[in-house]
């Protein structure tokens, strides 16, 4: 750039370098949203034929595979009931059991509760649980949890009463930063 009578003088090939270079080669990637930040994704099941789910109020969405529309709500039960998934080239199948509905996700299948909890194995899960196709017929089972209902279920699952105020709050921050940076 050079000055000439107080203007500013572009040169012409910076000009055209910015015209044709797009914004993100210059600045990168955007940045993860915060929701990101104040979220953990345990996986829970690894390579599973099936997944068995339960739970009051269940409500479903599908999530999209890559480079597919974004997530949609699927379906709601509206009382206590016990899912089957099944995954199948892509796919998610999903059956009541002692029911006749079922229903189809063609990406990610997304369960939660409103009530609270989803029912894994028997487990009480917060959160949303994510059934994921793995390829071929297996499933990959995640649990996405806001860090601080994560952090409840840690402490209240790993630590003793009897533990001094202290040591389970440096725990406590031990946990957090582990699964902020995991």
């Amino acid at each position: 750039m050079s000055f000439d009578q107080g203007r500013i003088k572009t040169p012409w090939k910076a000009v055209v370098f910015f015209a044709l270079v797009p914004p993100q080669a210059l600045i990168g990637p955007p940045s993860p949203r915060w929701s990101d930040y104040n979220q953990v994704r345990v996986r829970i099941a690894e390579s599973v034929p099936t997944v068995w789910l339960r739970g009051i109020d269940l409500r479903f969405a599908v999530s999209p595979m890559q480079n597919q529309a974004p997530g949609r709500s699927l379906a709601t039960v509206d009382r206590v009931s016990q899912w089957d998934f099944a995954c199948q080239g892509g796919r998610v199948e999903a059956t009541e059991r002692g029911g006749n509905r079922r229903h189809t996700f063609h990406g990610i299948a997304r369960i939660h509760s409103p009530g609270g909890f989803v029912q894994f194995r028997g487990n009480p899960l917060r959160g949303e649980i994510r059934v994921i196709p793995t390829g071929g017929p297996r499933c990959d089972v995640v649990n996405v949890v806001s860090v601080e209902s994560y952090l409840e279920g840690v402490i209240a699952g790993e630590f003793h009463p009897a533990w001094s105020a202290e040591s389970i709050a440096a725990q406590a921050v031990a946990a957090r930063s582990y699964s902020l940076f995991q």
